[in-house]
């Protein structure tokens, strides 16, 4: 990253992890910018469980562009970049509850809205959300949130 040592006082990341392969990377250049004692916020999408992904998904077509992870991946990773990690939570059960009623409410008042996650996500985007929920039910997946401090 193009910024000066110890020049931030806290960083975020949400839902940017599926994309990156060298997390471990990535990991030891936000300690490296952050300012002694800042929060790291994480909200990925991580496996959770086996089974075989099914594709699209909102971040990949298919598996040859997905570097999904699971959380004892990036825990690793976050404690080799010398991060510590504080808090935990997986949010599969509220990530399912939310997208089953957006996809309900699509359905039930006429259609998408002009506005939403699918002006993002291309004209798929029903198919990579529906994709995302079966992965979610068959607990393979899960948005996790990391709550990670520099020491």
């Amino acid at each position: 990253m193009p910024f000066e040592d110890k020049n931030f006082d806290g960083a975020t990341m949400f839902h940017v992890g599926m994309n990156v392969q060298d997390k471990a990377g990535l990991f030891n250049e936000v300690y490296r910018v952050l300012k002694p004692a800042s929060t790291f916020v994480i909200y990925d999408i991580m496996r959770v469980g086996s089974g075989e992904l099914i594709y699209p998904l909102p971040w990949a077509t298919d598996v040859n562009c997905s570097y999904l992870s699971t959380l004892d991946e990036y825990q690793l990773a976050l404690t080799q970049a010398d991060f510590s990690v504080r808090h935990v939570n997986n949010r599969r059960d509220f990530s399912l509850n939310f997208l089953t009623q957006l996809t309900h409410r699509n359905l039930t008042k006429g259609g998408i809205a002009p506005l939403g996650l699918h002006t993002l996500m291309g004209t798929n985007s029903g198919d990579k959300i529906k994709n995302m929920l079966k992965n979610m039910s068959d607990n393979v997946i899960a948005p996790i949130e990391l709550l990670v401090h520099k020491r």
